[in-house]
């Protein structure tokens, strides 16, 4: 194994750990805000914002993990039948496919980067009152699509508004 294909092991494993960890403070966080509502009256705010942005989170921390080990789920059988036939052919072929792929997310990272940077400058957020994250596009709904392409970590996009005052 290359020193190259070694570090990027260690951080897709790492990428994973962190992906448990978050899936263990997505229960915290659903725990708490049960336990607060139900006893106490005072709803955790931003429960929802949190549970959405961290699903989201859990899948792409763990995406390389689960592909470095090939146990990725997907529908590529013309592929998987290709290295027994033609291993030169099938070995190119799914290269080429990767390299489109990266490509593709390149060209989209492009071209939804103005719009990011428009909602951080306009502060167009969605959310509770009190946490808040950039709306991509304007548009709340397309948001869990669009997050990845414009950050490996959604959360470092969180922060809290102190101006607006208590809700």
């Amino acid at each position: 194994m290359t020193l190259f294909a070694r570090i990027a092991s260690g951080i897709a494993m790492a990428a994973n750990a962190a992906g448990t960890f978050v899936v263990v403070a997505l229960i915290a966080v659903v725990n708490y805000d049960i336990v607060a509502r139900g006893l106490f009256n005072k709803p955790f705010l931003g429960a929802v914002e949190v549970v959405q942005f961290s699903m989201v989170l859990i899948v792409f921390l763990q995406l390389p993990d689960v592909i470095r080990v090939g146990r990725l789920t997907r529908s590529d059988g013309f592929l998987m039948l290709m290295p027994a036939r033609r291993p030169a052919l099938g070995s190119h072929l799914s290269q080429v496919i990767d390299l489109i792929s990266a490509l593709f997310m390149v060209l989209v990272a492009i071209a939804i980067w103005p719009e990011f940077v428009d909602m951080w400058a306009t502060k167009n957020y969605f959310g509770a009152r009190r946490l808040h994250c950039p709306v991509v596009a304007g548009q709340a709904r397309d948001l869990p699509e669009r997050l990845p392409v414009h950050g490996a970590c959604p959360a470092a996009h969180l922060h809290t508004d102190r101006r607006r005052g208590p809700p």
